[in-house]
């Protein structure tokens, strides 16, 4: 597929985003009640998808062995990519009072107009003073209008957020737009807050593409408290992807960085760099070597009969809620342990 079909960003670095908003997470940490907990996660779990709505550039596929590190004076994220048939990206993230983890496992469907993703995995929170286990259910996504009109993507369907420690839930309705429906009718979502018995206790409501409020049940929405804001974007924000200021800084990589990083970094991918200073036929030509010498491995890798075992993470069960069948990857905690030691030379020869 042309290079220009894509966006300069990794799919390791589209986990990664999500975590704009992770502000959300680190509330949720401070709140003694366990339902004001399950809003603030609730509304991460919406608010993950804030801006996807015209993100139809595809993500760079990562080479299997590919990895991407972020890291904040406030929390550090590793994510790898762990398999190649079917393509699935782990990503792992550590806070002072919490943890996260995840994959994209998903299937696909093409419908002729549009192409349907169902996500086969979950988004793990485990808070580590209260040992509360949040599990998140991802919605349907879509690409629409690959035909004819203007493309743009939609997440339909429920999605539970779910307490596994005490039994209560976020369901969360991303309502689907009739086919006539403008732009306006786009992106919007209701969730409630029950607990442990079913009952409604809070609301959330709003629009996943710009904000997010949520109140008590009963009370009016005059009454409701702003929980989330899509951030403010710039005036050529259609020209630069539709990337907000802390998606451009996902590509950023600085000489010192550089010097630390595995040679594994999703930073380091020349098609993707090159993609993002404007050169097509430079990047497309790079695309094109890193494809062709990925296969070469592949093909060596057969004929030796080696099993590749991912660095980072280990393959496991998702028996926490769910479909059966659905499977998580547990971060082994040896990353940065590597990092301070610059210990990278198991590393794959990927770019």
């Amino acid at each position: 597929m042309p290079v220009y079909f894509n966006e300069p960003l990794s799919m390791l670095q589209k986990i990664a985003e999500i975590f704009q908003n992770e502000d959300l997470l680190s509330k949720a940490a401070d709140q003694e009640d366990s339902l004001l907990r399950l809003v603030y996660v609730t509304a991460f779990c919406i608010a993950q998808y804030g801006g996807t709505q015209s993100r139809c550039s595809k993500p760079f596929n990562p080479i299997l062995g590919e990895t991407f590190e972020f890291k904040t004076p406030e929390w550090k994220f590793l994510a790898e990519q762990v398999s190649h048939h079917p393509p699935i990206s782990a990503g792992y993230l550590d806070h002072e009072k919490y943890e996260c983890w995840m994959n994209t496992h998903m299937t696909t469907k093409f419908w002729g107009k549009s192409l349907e993703f169902k996500p086969l995995g979950n988004i793990h929170f485990r808070y580590k003073d209260t040992d509360d286990h949040f599990v998140c259910q991802r919605p349907n996504s879509s690409v629409n209008n690959i035909i004819l009109g203007t493309m743009y993507i939609n997440h339909s369907g429920e999605s539970n957020v779910i307490n596994t420690i005490t039994g209560e839930k976020g369901v969360i309705n991303f309502k689907t737009p009739g086919m006539f429906a403008n732009k306006s009718k786009r992106g919007q979502v209701e969730a409630s807050i029950e607990d442990a018995k079913g009952e409604e206790v809070y609301q959330i409501f709003g629009n996943w593409t710009t904000s997010l409020s949520f109140k008590k049940k009963g009370d009016s929405d005059e009454n409701a408290k702003l929980i989330w804001e899509f951030p403010a974007v710039s005036e050529n924000w259609e020209s630069i992807y539709h990337f907000t200021d802390f998606t451009l800084q996902l590509n950023t990589i600085s000489n010192k960085l550089k010097r630390i990083l595995p040679l594994t970094d999703s930073r380091l991918r020349t098609d993707q760099r090159y993609l993002e200073n404007g050169d097509l036929k430079l990047a497309n030509a790079e695309k094109i070597r890193l494809e062709e010498k990925q296969r070469r491995r592949r093909k060596r890798m057969e004929e030796e009969k080696f099993e590749y075992t991912p660095k980072y993470f280990v393959k496991e069960q998702d028996t926490a809620v769910g479909e059966e069948g659905y499977i998580s990857y547990k971060y082994t905690g040896d990353y940065w342990k590597d990092r301070e030691e610059g210990n990278w030379t198991e590393m794959l020869d990927l770019f």
